[in-house]
């Protein structure tokens, strides 16, 4: 993509918009910690007789843990490609990192209560007799399958935060000078600076992207594709890792709607900043389909019956309840973000924009839990009680907050304009 930054701000311009931006940021903080107050409250209820709101805590782990890593690998991305167009777009995408040690705590609830919740671990379940024989019962052993993606976890934090700060160091340095402040540690002018942080940022955000995926992966094998032990797909990783993309673009829509005006970045965020994170939104659009019909046809054409399942388990003549749903989310979360995104003018006004990312954002939402739920709820229809209904709403409010309370802390903590810079294109 081309640079759309051709008029830089000037140091002292940068120095007083990153000031005024520091100052600006929101003070939602109170009503955030009240949804993560009613989170907690909403986990406490459903702790009570069958426990049957636990695999609600389990998709809202999955799906807000993954808003915050994609934001992180976006700014890789776009440092490892050197992109121009939207560093502030990246930024805000970085600034989420804060949220990924609460996310290491909650899988934490998570693992104490996997054998609740996934089905051949489950004294609840009627499959969890099931036994696994050689590479899978390896594979598939609780206390092992918890481990190995807490490490997955970790390692991925580590990555994220050792990129983060290598990124983040340039523009404390350079805020510093501006400021007649002492500099990092280390410190060895701009100029030099930016050069350094060029190279290493981009080893550590290759790294990474690479971190992610294999990450990722491993995470949707052990966390998602094993609630049914009997189906396996190669192609689950890559499906689970790029519509978690997909999402988190989406988040970044509405964060950049919402954040623009208030914190002053609006010549920051313009409408060529949004028509290029909306281009980027329908490329992952038309990958996740791709992704996912490209799995679908290796079903279709090996008609073989472990596989066959998974698809008739969720849009089988007989799934009353979970073949709508899985309707909705081909058709609300790809079919139509596809068509609207096909029009220009709509990509270039933030407000309408956001409008769509929110649709396909709940969509996403919609489409974990129909990867998650219909094996724990022993493929039929979900039939909840009033306070089970209530336990979903509330922890997920929960999760919603604590996203947010981590976006607000992240930005208080970083520099949340990017320092001005003309990159050099990479040498082939």
């Amino acid at each position: 993509m081309s640079a759309h930054h051709d008029d830089l701000l000037s140091p002292r311009e940068w120095s007083e918009l990153t000031r005024r931006a520091s100052a600006r940021v929101p003070r939602w903080d109170v009503p955030l910690i009240v949804l993560a107050l009613l989170g907690a409250a909403g986990f406490y209820l459903g702790l009570e007789g069958e426990r049957r709101a636990l695999p609600f805590f389990y998709v809202n782990f999955l799906f807000w843990g993954g808003l915050a890593q994609a934001g992180i690998v976006f700014a890789a991305i776009t440092h490892v490609v050197r992109a121009q167009w939207g560093p502030q777009v990246a930024r805000l995408g970085l600034v989420q990192m804060a949220y990924l040690p609460l996310n290491l705590l909650l899988f934490i609830v998570v693992a104490l209560t996997a054998s609740q919740v996934i089905p051949w671990a489950s004294e609840f379940h009627a499959d969890s007799h099931v036994q696994f024989h050689g590479f899978k019962g390896w594979w598939l052993r609780l206390p092992q399958l918890l481990v190995r993606d807490f490490g997955v976890l970790v390692v991925l934090m580590l990555l994220s935060f050792r990129f983060a700060m290598t990124v983040l160091r340039l523009d404390r340095g350079a805020l510093a000078e501006q400021r007649g402040t002492p500099p990092p540690k280390g410190w060895r002018g701009l100029d030099e600076e930016k050069r350094i942080t060029r190279g290493r940022g981009t080893v550590w955000g290759a790294l990474l992207i690479l971190g992610y995926a294999f990450g990722y992966s491993i995470l949707a094998f052990d966390l998602v594709m094993s609630l049914e032990p009997h189906w396996y797909s190669t192609m689950f990783g890559g499906y689970f890792f790029v519509t978690t993309i997909y999402m988190g673009l989406a988040a970044l829509v509405v964060w950049s709607t919402l954040l623009r005006g208030r914190l002053g970045l609006e010549s920051q965020l313009g409408k060529r900043q949004f028509h290029d994170l909306a281009k980027i939104m329908f490329g992952f659009c038309i990958l996740s389909v791709y992704t996912g019909f490209a799995q679908y046809l290796t079903i279709w054409y090996g008609d073989l019956p472990e596989e066959v399942s998974y698809l008739l388990h969720r849009m089988g003549p007989d799934q009353s309840f979970w073949r709508p749903v899985s309707l909705l989310v081909f058709f609300g979360g790809f079919l139509g973000p596809f068509l609207i995104l096909l029009n220009q003018k709509i990509k270039m006004i933030p407000g309408l924009l956001s409008i769509l990312a929110l649709w396909i954002l709940f969509i996403g939402f919609t489409e974990r839990n129909l990867l998650v739920m219909p094996p724990i709820f022993h493929f039929g229809e979900v039939a909840l009680a009033g306070r089970e209904i209530l336990s979903l709403v509330l922890i997920t409010a929960g999760f919603a907050g604590l996203y947010g309370l981590a976006m607000l802390q992240g930005l208080r903590r970083a520099v949340i304009v990017p320092v001005p810079q003309r990159i050099p294109p990479i040498a082939l």
